[in-house]
C-alpha cells in the first residue's frame, strides 16, 4: 500500500481562542492504555511533556491558528486490510504505521504557512501545554473523533509568543 494514495486535506484555520484546560488535558497523559498501565512513558521525562512542558497561557497569546492534516483513516484501514487480511484491528490502527507520515507532512505544510503568518511560532505538542484540541477545533467546525473512525488529524498550533 502506498500511504501517499490515502486522501488527506491540509487545513489552516483561525484565529481561535484556544480552550485551555491544563488540569484535565495534561492529566490524560497519566491515564492507562494498552501495555502502559501508568499512562504515557514520556510523562515526567521529556521536556516537551507534562509536567515539564511550559503552560500555553504562560508563553503565548490566547488566540492561535490550527494547522492540521486531516487523514482519511477509513480509507487507510480499507487499504491496510487488503494488504494484511490476517492483522488484528489493533494492529491495523496502530499509529506507528501512519503517524510519522503525517508528522512529516505537517512539517512541510508549516513551511508554507509560516510565509503567510511569519510572526507566529509552531507548537507541535499543544496538549502538553494544557490545550484542549478537541474543543478548540470544534470552535472552528472541525470534529475530532474519539476513537477515530472516519478521519484522524495531525494538529499543530501557530501562536504569538508573549513579550
Amino acid at each position: 500500500m502506498n500511504i501517499q494514495s490515502v486522501p488527506r486535506q491540509r487545513i489552516l484555520a483561525g484565529p481561535v481562542k484556544v480552550v485551555y484546560q491544563p488540569g484535565i488535558i495534561r492529566g490524560l497523559c497519566k491515564h492507562p492504555y494498552y501495555k502502559h498501565s501508568g499512562g504515557c512513558p514520556n510523562f515526567g521525562k521529556r521536556v516537551d511533556c507534562p509536567p515539564k512542558a511550559d503552560l500555553f497561557r504562560d508563553c503565548y497569546e490566547e488566540e492561535a491558528y490550527i494547522l492540521a492534516i486531516k487523514f482519511d483513516f477509513e480509507r487507510y484501514l480499507e487499504l491496510r486490510r487488503q494488504d494484511h487480511p490476517d492483522w488484528t484491528e489493533r494492529a491495523l490502527r496502530n499509529p506507528r504505521h501512519w503517524q510519522n507520515h503525517l508528522r512529516c507532512e505537517i512539517s512541510t505544510f508549516y513551511e508554507t504557512a509560516k510565509e503567510l503568518l511569519p510572526e507566529l511560532v509552531v507548537i507541535t505538542n499543544p496538549e502538553a501545554m494544557g490545550v484542549n484540541l478537541t474543543e478548540t477545533c470544534a470552535l472552528l467546525g472541525l470534529t475530532l473523533e474519539w476513537p477515530p473512525v472516519r478521519s484522524v488529524f495531525q494538529i499543530n498550533l501557530l501562536a504569538m509568543p508573549k513579550d
